[in-house]
């Protein structure tokens, strides 16, 4: 059932209920279990409050409730307290579900041979109990599919039990649109859609409609299919890289009549090269990711506008890099095919394998900011402990400033001068909005400290250094030790103007650019994305 973890304990108070008293087996006389749902009050801080209002109607207040984790308790066994402290652990229970993995409640068993067309999932897989009675019955189903099948004495505690789970997800009047792009990183995109994600939207009743990319131009295409009209979908569901969002996003906000779809929320499931947008919004496994889908957690997402010299139409982002790092994406794309997903890293080692010397990447940077700054420029500020934070970290010495619940594409980010930054060697530069987590390396994390939704670009530098010093750098950045380098310097900034010393290419979320000149601005909370947000 689900997740065996009975050493599990709880390190916050939580409240818990009970659903109702069930089997596990057909058998009338087989052992009865309490069926207990945990859960905290996020409406409330006050635990007389949570009590009071939850022992009064807990379906009233369903709805303000964050569900924890279902678990089973023998029915002889005696609870010491309804609400154990801090020190207590769970009690005892090899039975548990994990709401990581819960995916929905339904009545009597449902048919998978229906859902699950030319599958490479196995029909063992599942737990198919076609002959057994529906009335009395719920089966919970994960996001892989497996099920746990509870049976009821009493109607009343069955239809509790279904209501309250089911209201975790959000199926009711949504239309997805789901786009796919069957050659992004390992070719998966097909299979993602096919086995995983279609399946679990025909068992939670979420309407949608298929596409599948089949050119460059494809997305393009399909966004221009919808100027000044109403769009006909409330998600937009994208199976591929990162760079299928930055086209979707970039073929919205560059088409005027357009723009009233980017509004509309957008879910990843992460198929791709590096994944770095679906992984920072808590996507990283495809389970997961699907799971985020159904239930449809959404988080405001900052994004970056860049503007080029030469250039009257502006890209949307979420990465940029510069100087090495954009040389390393530049040559890799020529390695596509032969290498894929490892071909960022077979680039890199032939750019410093044949060079004799390293290239110093000459560059004047100035930037605005909200944030108080440093005089020396150095962002890596070891935190005390008694500041609650790690030792890891920006210098935010200050909140932002402005802050904006419904940005649009003109807003400003507070009229601070700009400052020159002290250095103009570098070996690279990167612009992110976010972390940039790694699919393929758990610890690996560009920038640790930056948020989808902290209201800041980070800029990261690395002044220029030798063979040597890269190789040093490298081998903290694999595990996001990077920050404590002493040529590595990190600031939040809202506005950037980077103008090269000759024209160079720019990596923006994985497309190359070159150019001599570029304006890079913050969009704040610009974006409605599927999914959550790291604590740390």
């Amino acid at each position: 059932m689900g997740n065996s973890n009975s050493s599990r304990t709880y390190q916050e108070c939580y409240d818990r209920m009970k659903l109702a008293t069930v089997r596990r087996s057909q058998e009338k006389h087989a052992q009865q279990f309490d069926l207990f749902l945990s859960y905290k009050n996020v409406n409330s801080s006050s635990k007389t409050s949570v009590n009071t209002q939850c022992s009064k109607d807990p379906l009233a207040n369903e709805f303000g409730l964050e569900f924890k984790e279902i678990y089973l308790l023998p029915k002889s066994f005696q609870s010491q307290s309804r609400r154990p402290t801090q020190a207590q652990a769970r009690p005892e229970c090899p039975f548990l579900i994990d709401f990581d993995t819960f995916l929905k409640v339904t009545r009597g068993s449902p048919n998978f041979d229906s859902l699950v067309n030319n599958s490479s999932l196995k029909k063992g897989d599942y737990l198919l109990h076609e002959d057994e009675e529906e009335e009395m019955m719920l089966t919970l189903i994960h996001s892989n599919f497996k099920q746990e099948i509870f049976y009821f004495d009493i109607v009343e505690e069955l239809i509790r039990t279904e209501t309250i789970l089911n209201s975790l997800n959000k199926s009711e009047d949504r239309h997805l649109a789901v786009l796919v792009n069957p050659i992004s990183g390992k070719q998966r995109g097909r299979g993602y859609y096919k086995d995983i994600l279609a399946p679990t939207l025909n068992i939670t009743g979420i309407k949608y409609d298929h596409y599948e990319t089949d050119s460059e131009t494809y997305i393009e295409e399909w966004v221009n299919q919808f100027s000044d009209k109403p769009f006909p979908y409330t998600d937009i569901i994208l199976i591929g890289g990162d760079g299928l969002f930055s086209q979707l996003i970039n073929s919205v906000l560059n088409n005027p009549a357009c723009k009233h779809l980017i509004k509309t929320p957008i879910g990843l499931l992460p198929a791709g090269s590096q994944n770095a947008v679906c992984c920072d919004l808590k996507g990283k496994d495809v389970f997961q990711a699907c799971r985020n889908i159904v239930r449809r957690p959404t988080v405001q997402t900052d994004i970056m506008k860049v503007q080029f010299a030469n250039s009257d139409t502006p890209i949307y982002a979420t990465v940029i890099l510069w100087g090495l790092l954009g040389d390393v994406v530049k040559n890799a794309e020529k390695l596509r095919k032969l290498f894929k997903s490892a071909r960022y890293a077979v680039s890199a080692a032939k750019i410093f394998l044949t060079s004799w010397k390293m290239k110093t990447y000459k560059c004047n940077v100035q930037f605005k900011s909200d944030f108080e700054i440093n005089s020396d420029f150095n962002a890596r500020k070891h935190l005390d402990e008694e500041d609650g934070k790690n030792d890891v970290g920006l210098n935010i010495s200050s909140s932002i400033q402005t802050e904006s619940t419904e940005a649009t594409e003109g807003s400003e980010i507070g009229e601070n001068p700009w400052n020159d930054h002290p250095d103009s060697d570098f070996s690279f530069l990167g612009m992110v909005t976010h972390e940039c987590r790694s699919s393929l390396n758990k610890k690996e994390r560009f920038m640790p400290t930056s948020r989808f939704n902290d209201g800041s670009i980070s800029l990261a530098t690395l002044t220029k250094c030798g063979k040597v010093k890269l190789l040093k750098f490298l081998s903290k950045f694999s595990n996001a030790k990077h920050l404590e380098f002493d040529k590595f310097n990190g600031m939040e900034v809202s506005e950037v103007q980077i103008s090269p010393d000759t024209k160079s290419w720019f990596n923006i979320d994985g497309e190359i650019y070159e150019n001599d000149q570029a304006n890079v601005k913050l969009l704040p909370s610009f974006l409605t994305m599927i999914g959550g947000i790291h604590d740390s």
